[in-house]
């Protein structure tokens, strides 16, 4: 017979409740996770152990905002965040305030998100909790790359840069430059972008990270492509194509399509630069993603006309101008 206490086996129950919702939530599983958050999120307040229940009403926040509901995650943040400043705990404001910020950059609320990472960062600066203010700084890094203002992004990625490399924390410089890549690259720093990607692919294939592989070589071939080495960009997207659908990440193969179709554009190859177009087009179409559809057609309307088709360039502009139009009312 089990002798524990009841308000032991509860506040047991409440935390096994707690670590089961941890791995649903590690393995994609919002529902359960909710659920188990939930359930012990009542358990402990039942038990009156509010600090606990405050935990589980930051989980929920997680839970809220990967769902995209965030005025729920807005109002569980801002709940814990009044708990944790009524009783001094000033590191857990701190994260909770970088929570805050999260919600509001996905919100576009520009002002408010750069606010609450500073904030943030400026207290884990001042309490020499450096990895967490580094963290503030990539996250002002992408806010600010949203709000497009590339100058203060590279000031942002540049200096959780510093302190990942000074740190030896070679995954995060290797992140780190995958997102000062595409900032150089976007402020015509080709060069310089081009050495990022570079870098962060050679850790990734040291460390047999696939998938990253993939990324900074399609990141690559943008820059291959726009510098006019169009042999190397046709090499890259074709590489990354090849693990794309090796994993069946059909929206990427469609987007490498993309990209092989503008190099054998600009290398006079428009019938292979059809085949691309076409091919990308059929994939978005199985994705149902309608603007990409249509920006495809208009590709295809131009292909057309330069080889003097004019019928197929007028039926893929009609269709493009319709496809665009659905996607307006559908939203995407």
């Amino acid at each position: 017979m089990d002798r524990t206490p009841a308000p032991v086996a509860r506040r047991r129950a409440a935390d096994e409740l707690f670590q089961r919702a941890i791995v649903a939530f590690a393995d994609g599983d919002h529902l359960s996770a909710e659920r188990d958050w939930s359930s012990a999120r009542q358990a402990f307040a039942a038990l009156e152990l509010e600090d606990r229940a405050v935990d589980c009403t930051v989980k929920l926040g997680v839970v809220y905002r990967a769902a995209e509901r965030f005025d729920e995650a807005e109002a569980a943040y801002t709940q814990a965040l009044a708990y944790y400043s009524a009783h001094g705990l000033d590191r857990l404001v701190a994260n909770c305030t970088a929570n805050l910020g999260n919600v509001f950059q996905s919100t576009r609320r520009f002002t408010e998100a750069e606010a609450a990472f500073s904030q943030a960062r400026t207290y884990f600066a001042a309490h020499d909790l450096h990895h967490e203010a580094a963290t503030c700084a990539v996250n002002l890094g992408d806010l600010f790359w949203d709000a497009e203002r590339g100058v203060d992004a590279q000031v942002a990625y540049t200096a959780a840069l510093d302190y990942y490399r000074a740190n030896n924390l070679h995954r995060q410089v290797a992140d780190c430059q995958m997102n000062l890549g595409l900032v150089l690259w976007g402020t015509d720093q080709l060069d310089e972008a081009e050495a990022a990607y570079s870098r962060a692919r050679d850790f990734y294939r040291a460390q047999n990270l696939q998938r990253e592989v993939a990324s900074a070589t399609v990141s690559l071939g943008g820059i291959y492509a726009m510098s006019r080495r169009y042999e190397r960009a046709e090499e890259a997207y074709v590489s990354a194509i090849g693990y794309y659908e090796a994993h069946d990440v059909r929206q990427r193969v469609a987007d490498c399509a993309i990209g092989l179709a503008l190099v054998f554009r600009q290398t006079a190859r428009l019938s292979e630069a059809e085949n691309a177009y076409g091919a990308a087009r059929d994939l978005y179409t199985e994705l149902g993603l309608r603007r990409q559809v249509a920006d495809c057609l208009v590709a295809l309307a131009d292909i057309f006309a330069e080889l003097g088709r004019a019928e197929a360039a007028d039926s893929a502009f009609a269709e493009a101008r319709s496809v665009y139009a659905s996607a307006a009312r559908g939203g995407y």
